[in-house]
């Protein structure tokens, strides 16, 4: 990778749902290099230099897992494997979950990709930041995600298997990341021409990494308007001079920004804009409003 910054065929170790939706527990493929629909290559080719390994080391569950690390490929690496998400999607929230087992003093990583077709080196799409655990050996038990709203950063445990959840909501114009059950906040897709998500890059991105992956799973991850209390939301730069961002992980019918005498002072409805022109407002505080039509949520803002 050049740049840093994601009717059954149970014969074929993986199963196809509805839409473009899979699950694949690495079970029937032999170990070694592995290159096929799901698991394809950073530049697309099957040379042995960059495909995730399937071994039998450690597994969630069965007998095997993809293991990626920097010196593992049979034909030089890096290991640069894409779990390639089909057609890919483009609208809604959708899920990718896996199990990862990360020995202790290794790391990890990996970052989500907008189109992988025909390859994810020809296009340069990363949809989201880069995602790393213990980087470089490091940080012991922490990760980070590098986003465009800052860096995030979280906590997972070595020597045991854990779960890894990445959802991208279109809708919203964000994704979030849940390691061991507890989700980071959201983000913004990187950039507003990214209109697809097409895969997961599972990269060697230092020599300190060694890592493993199981039971993948890829479905669509569906919010209901009860949700919006739970959401997460983004208004940033916070403070901010002219322009704002606003995104929300939870559908939303229109946002409101109000001065704290609670009068509204600039209001529109989902979908029409996620950037908005605050350079008519006066120096103070404002609020934010979100609302559903059933449920309201405010996020303070700083006008400067």
């Amino acid at each position: 990778m050049k740049k840093i910054y994601s009717l059954a065929l149970a014969a074929l170790g993986f199963s196809f749902m509805c839409g473009a939706q899979f699950t694949d527990d690495i079970e029937s493929y032999d170990e070694g290099p592995v290159f096929n629909d799901i698991w394809t290559t950073w530049d697309g080719n099957d040379d042995g230099a960059q495909n995730a390994m399937v071994s039998s080391a450690y597994a969630n569950s069965g007998t095997k897992s993809v293991f990626i690390a920097a010196g593992a490929a049979p034909n030089g690496g890096p290991q640069d494997a894409v779990l390639n998400l089909g057609d890919g999607v483009s609208s809604g929230a959708w899920s990718v979950k896996w199990m990862m087992y990360i020995p202790a003093n290794n790391s990890a990583y990996f970052n989500l990709q907008g189109n992988v077709s025909p390859n994810a080196n020809e296009n340069l799409e990363f949809l989201s930041g880069n995602v790393t655990f213990n980087a470089a050996n490091g940080t012991p038990g922490m990760g980070a995600d590098d986003n465009a709203a800052g860096m995030t950063s979280f906590a997972f445990p070595s020597d045991e298997w854990f779960e890894v959840i990445a959802t991208v909501n279109f809708d919203a114009g964000i994704y979030s990341i849940t390691v061991n059950g507890t989700e980071t906040a959201a983000a913004p897709i990187n950039a507003p021409d990214i209109t697809v998500w097409g895969g997961v890059d599972f990269f060697a991105a230092d020599t300190a990494n060694g890592y493993y992956v199981d039971d993948v799973e890829f479905y669509s991850n569906p919010l209901s308007v009860e949700e919006l209390s739970t959401a997460d939301f983004l208004v940033y730069p916070n403070p901010a001079n002219s322009q704002v961002n606003i995104y929300s992980s939870a559908a939303v019918l229109d946002i409101s920004i109000y001065n704290l005498l609670g009068e509204e002072v600039l209001r529109v409805e989902r979908g029409v804009s996620q950037k908005l022109d605050i350079s008519h407002l006066e120096v103070g505080y404002y609020m934010v409003q979100f609302s559903n039509g059933i449920d309201k949520k405010t996020v303070k803002l700083i006008k400067q």
